[in-house]
């Protein structure tokens, strides 16, 4: 037996829905799925296997750094982190990070492919990843802040939730700038994306 699922849904006008199978290769034509393969164990102490939970956020949360995540190779459109949705859910586009700990205790900056590996424990990837950091950042004082991005692709940062640095999508290394709304003295959140 061989667990499956079938989706369907009808918006309006005529409806149809018909599932027929065959083995391949074989010289037998599609036939309707029938009683005679078909065995419902759903509610009747089946339990099916979901996957793995993501990981654990390392704790404790000291206060003083970033949650770093980085997804190697998930299915993604990699002309924008725009299409990746959302990215202040706690499991992000249903990934799940192939790397997530604490945010050493240094500067987001990493100058060259290199540096990424060098500088991010358990990382190797030189290609096709997405990445997060996220956290609170301390604002000295009550102001209009301007924040710099310099990605090679596609970089986002984002402060409580609002968009302030767009320089998404597929490029060489540049830099792009953008202003806040005025901020209070205090934290704030702040959340970064990166795709290459």
């Amino acid at each position: 037996m061989h667990e499956m699922t079938i989706a369907f849904f009808e918006n309006g006008g005529g409806s149809v829905m018909e599932v027929s199978w065959s083995q391949t290769p074989g010289a037998k034509p599609l036939v309707p799925l029938s009683h005679e393969v078909l065995s419902n164990k759903v509610g009747c102490g089946y339990q099916h296997t979901p996957p793995p939970p993501p990981p654990s956020p390392p704790q404790p949360c000291d206060g003083n750094s970033l949650l770093f995540e980085a997804f190697v190779a998930p299915k993604f459109n990699y002309q924008s982190l725009k299409s990746a949705g959302s990215p202040f859910e706690t499991i992000w586009n249903g990934w799940t990070p192939t790397v997530q700990h604490r945010e050493i205790k240094a500067d987001l900056y990493y100058s060259n492919d290199a540096k990424f590996v060098q500088d991010i424990p358990e990382f190797k990837a030189m290609d096709h990843y997405v990445m997060r950091w996220r956290g609170q950042i301390a604002i000295p004082q009550k102001g209009i802040y301007t924040f710099k991005t310099v990605s090679d692709d596609g970089s986002m940062l984002y402060i409580d939730s609002k968009l302030v640095v767009d320089n998404d999508g597929l490029h060489g290394a540049r830099a792009k700038k953008g202003n806040t709304e005025p901020l209070s003295a205090g934290k704030h959140d702040i959340t970064v994306t990166f795709c290459e």
